[in-house]
């Protein structure tokens, strides 16, 4: 902790207590385009970072450096939806736009394909969709018009927890999101396709206001021009702020930070080396309480991964990890399929153990048929909590080590 504190007063006044991302992008608006130019701001939250981007836009505008008619873009910006979340419907909202990563033969779906929620089911495990062509663009940002409108094309009904949901990378979801371009205006692209990939940078060199057709050019030199309207829109970011992840192998002559220290997954130690080693010469910290806690969040925070049954353990939020209904019924469905898993694999091996079993001495067919019995006992058992199991399993991973190194040892004296 005072390591932290030392580190942080050691930068005197480049630290900013009391503040926000309003106040460091106006800090940075002060600064010579030259001093600009060779700044890198960087917020960890994708809310803050994207009002930032339009707050830095705006001045730009003001300040004659991009043109000062702009065309407004729909772009899709990833929801961070978890793995077990892509597969319930109740993490989803009216206006997520779903995109499908292969093709879904019971859906009449092909990989790439994005979807617009319009409703659910009472029970939130169904959701109403269209397909994203079909949205008229000014509904993306209006929630309630979105449910109320009469689409020519009826809409489908699709139970993540049945088809695809649950498939590793099975479905992408997004919120839409709205950006209004310039010419002459840097951008990114957030997605990998048969001409780009996801990350490459360049700037907008010219756009028709007539026809909504925009051209690219990128760093390396290729072109790209699209319409508005066409889904390769939406595929097209601001580049002015950076996560700490992205500002990875990035330097500046600047670097203006927000560490707000309440953000527990957002600010921790690792993060804050990243972010602070960026700067050649100065390093400018923005927190939204005091230097102190700060300096405590990062002591707490070190930015390890850890698995949601270890973080529940550590929070102590509840005494039985399986306590909420929602992880019961991702557990019981776990449960279920390696039960089910577990009877394929004994069907499919039954006529190698009737076979195994006329070829098998008695006496190893006897151990055996108490080393099944063994394991059918522990496995019909009433189940208790996720961490007795998870001891129980280390403990016989433990003794069955034991064992087979033993027989090692007694198989190499027999040897000798």
């Amino acid at each position: 902790d005072h390591q932290y504190n030392r580190a942080l007063n050691h930068l005197h006044d480049n630290v900013k207590t009391d503040s926000n991302a309003k106040a460091m992008i106006q800090d940075w608006q002060k600064l010579p385009k030259s001093e600009r130019d060779k700044s890198l701001i960087i917020i960890p939250d994708i809310k803050t970072r994207d009002g930032a981007s339009r707050d830095i836009h705006d001045f730009k505008v003001k300040q004659g450096e991009i043109g000062q008619q702009s065309v407004s873009v729909n772009t899709l910006v990833n929801a961070r939806f978890s793995d077990a979340q892509k597969a319930y419907g109740r993490f989803y909202g009216v206006g997520h736009v779903v995109e499908f990563q292969r093709d879904v033969k019971t859906l009449s779906v092909k990989s790439g394909e994005r979807f617009v929620v319009i409703g659910q089911s009472a029970n939130r495990d169904t959701l109403s969709m269209v397909n994203m062509r079909d949205v008229p663009r000014h509904l993306l940002h209006d929630v309630n018009a979105l449910k109320a409108h009469q689409f020519t094309h009826k809409p489908f009904e699709w139970q993540p927890h049945v088809v695809a949901g649950k498939a590793r990378r099975g479905v992408e979801v997004f919120s839409v999101g709205k950006r209004d371009f310039a010419q002459k205006e840097t951008f990114r692209w957030t997605k990998t396709d048969r001409l780009n990939r996801n990350g490459e940078l360049g700037t907008i060199s010219h756009i028709n206001h007539v026809t909504g057709d925009v051209t690219l050019t990128f760093e390396k030199g290729n072109t790209r021009t699209f319409n508005i309207n066409s889904s390769e829109a939406h595929t097209l970011d601001y580049n002015y702020v950076k996560t700490a992840f992205v500002s990875q192998g990035l330097d500046a002559k600047r670097v203006f930070m927000l560490s707000e220290f309440h953000r527990r997954n957002l600010v921790t130690q690792k993060s804050f080396y990243v972010k602070l080693t960026r700067m050649k010469e100065f390093a400018h910290i923005y927190t939204n309480q005091s230097k102190e806690h700060l300096a405590d969040a990062l002591l707490r925070n070190k930015g390890d991964k850890e698995s949601a049954f270890m973080h529940a353990q550590k929070s102590q939020l509840q005494s039985d990890p399986l306590s909420s209904s929602f992880i019961k019924h991702v557990a019981q469905q776990a449960s279920d399929k390696a039960t089910k898993q577990a009877a394929q694999k004994e069907r499919a091996l039954a006529p190698d153990k009737v076979k195994d079993k006329v070829n098998t001495p008695a006496h190893l067919r006897n151990a055996s048929m108490v080393k099944e019995k063994k394991q059918n006992k522990f496995t019909q058992i009433n189940r208790p909590n996720a961490q007795k199991v998870q001891e129980k399993q280390v403990k016989q991973a433990a003794q069955q080590a034991v064992k087979q190194n033993q027989r090692a040892s007694r198989d190499h004296d027999m040897e000798r």
